[in-house]
């Protein structure tokens, strides 16, 4: 494997290990709507690796030095779609934490009408 392969891979990974965690902190909390919206990131993250696995350009998607999407199993297809949901989750996270001025404010996925968990925080 080329080192940019192995860089671009193991920073891939840890957007998914960060973004896991969020979810975990989202069902402590009872946020259900950055709960939601990141189960709804990574199921659009999967299916679009799968449509581009059913062109004709998926052969030229390389995942490895030797393996491109179009013979990728499905397995690797759900990781990557994963990786390639959380990274730009991830990256999203970032500029919003740069753009003071709301510039780029987006509404949630799930209705306002829902109220976050306001209860006592969780013990440990």
């Amino acid at each position: 494997m080329t080192p940019v392969i192995t860089v671009v891979g193991a920073t891939l990974l840890l957007t998914v290990v960060h973004k896991f965690t969020d979810v975990l902190k989202y069902i402590t909390n009872k946020d259900w709507n950055g709960f939601v919206t990141t189960v709804a990131t990574w199921g659009l993250g999967i299916a679009a690796v799968f449509t581009l696995a059913a062109t004709q350009f998926a052969n030229t998607v390389q995942l490895t030095d030797t393996m491109s999407l179009g013979v990728a199993d499905g397995w690797t297809k759900i990781l990557a779609g994963i990786m390639l949901a959380s990274g730009g989750s991830t990256v999203y996270d970032f500029k919003n934490a740069f753009d003071n001025t709301a510039t780029a404010v987006t509404p949630p996925l799930l209705n306002k009408s829902v109220p976050p968990y306001s209860g006592p925080p969780p013990a440990g």
